[in-house]
């Protein structure tokens, strides 16, 4: 379908949203509240790369449960124009998280049937057992993401905040970023007192004067910058150091194998999405103020401070590769879940396989390409 079609359905999706808005927090609290204490590690991984053809062609879901984190992506694009409603013809329930940890535990409770995920929660997942498989990346995380400190404070170095209180989220993006720059400065993050906060407990405490740093994303960040801070480092110098990060699309094993033709469709939906961020970004901005609560000039700098890899390029040797000769992103999953383990947030690791096969790449390869 065209862009010009998608764009024609956002004058239809707003007049829904504000009907969605209860449903939503109603499936949110539902989501946050599951656990994944009952999840236990797995045996060998599903082989998930022939799933087109091991499905039943044919069948059909009753509904197609989503859960997206809060922070701009195309997928919020998708969200708001209804795209994946009128992909699939079937009714589509949208949960929204703030991190990558809830979408594991809603996932592990059988409550979501795709998420998204960075790249720690995606690593946590698979040691836990957690089944499931990134099908695409949604965004690259750049200037999005960063370690924010007050303004007039002398905290210039990474050294400077030893003995200080830095809020993150455990096991989140940010909490790899942080603790990958401290032991590049060869600093103990024992030196300093973390606390786990969400993004947006982060900014509650920020304006309370409960804590002197935080590493944190957007929408948050700049919440915290208005608020008398300043970014010292972002995802993108980090990226730059050789820790990038980036937020991908998963769907449960269970659900592809049941019903490959949906994700198919989920990704190919998802991939014109991109091309909406990418070739309309007027309009985009609009979705992203009007979804994230933002401002329009808000909204587009967040868009400028995000990577987005068109599909085309996702199966390229540098991202995601193909079936058959794997890119260096994929090599990224056990490389995180290695260094959780050493910062003892995994108490095991499973077998490299496990990690190395989280990424599928048949559904990113069967896109149909744009002429």
């Amino acid at each position: 379908m065209t862009r010009t079609f998608w764009l024609a359905l956002l004058f239809l999706s707003a007049c829904s949203n504000e009907a969605a808005l209860d449903t939503r927090d109603e499936m949110e609290s539902l989501a946050v509240g599951a656990s994944v204490d009952s999840a236990e590690p797995s045996g060998s991984p599903v082989e998930v790369s022939s799933l087109l053809s091991r499905g039943e062609g044919g069948q059909v879901p009753e509904r197609v449960r989503i859960g997206y984190l809060k922070l701009a992506n195309g997928q919020l694009v998708a969200k708001a124009m209804r795209m994946h409603e009128s992909a699939f013809d079937l009714p589509v329930e949208w949960y929204g998280f703030e991190t990558g940890g809830q979408v594991n535990k809603a996932i592990a409770a059988g409550e979501l049937d795709f998420g998204t995920l960075g790249g720690p929660p995606a690593s946590s997942g698979v040691t836990q057992g957690i089944e499931y498989n990134g099908v695409m990346l949604l965004s690259m995380l750049n200037e999005v993401e960063g370690l924010v400190v007050r303004s007039g404070d002398d905290h210039s170095t990474s050294h400077d905040l030893i003995g200080k209180r830095v809020a993150v989220s455990v096991g989140s993006t940010s909490y790899y970023v942080l603790l990958s720059m401290l032991e590049e400065e060869g600093i103990d993050p024992q030196q300093m007192v973390l606390l786990d906060m969400t993004p947006e407990e982060a900014v509650q405490a920020w304006h309370r004067d409960e804590i002197d740093a935080a590493y944190v994303w957007e929408p948050a960040l700049n919440r915290m910058v208005l608020q008398d801070g300043f970014v010292t480092v972002d995802n993108k110098e980090m990226a730059r150091r050789g820790f990038p990060t980036w937020d991908a699309a998963v769907v449960t094993k269970s659900f592809a194998l049941q019903y490959p033709e949906i994700v198919q469709t989920f990704v190919e939906t998802e991939c014109e999405a991109i091309r909406v961020w990418m070739n309309a970004p007027e309009d985009t901005a609009k979705i992203i103020a009007n979804e994230l609560g933002l401002s329009a000039a808000d909204a587009v700098r967040i868009m400028d401070g995000t990577g987005m890899i068109t599909c085309a390029d996702q199966i390229l040797e540098s991202n995601l590769g193909t079936s058959r000769s794997p890119g260096r992103l994929t090599g990224s999953i056990y490389e995180v879940a290695e260094f959780l383990k050493k910062n003892a947030l995994l108490d095991i690791l499973q077998p490299r396989r496990a990690y190395d096969q989280f990424f599928t790449q048949s559904f990113l390869e069967n896109v149909r390409r744009e002429d």
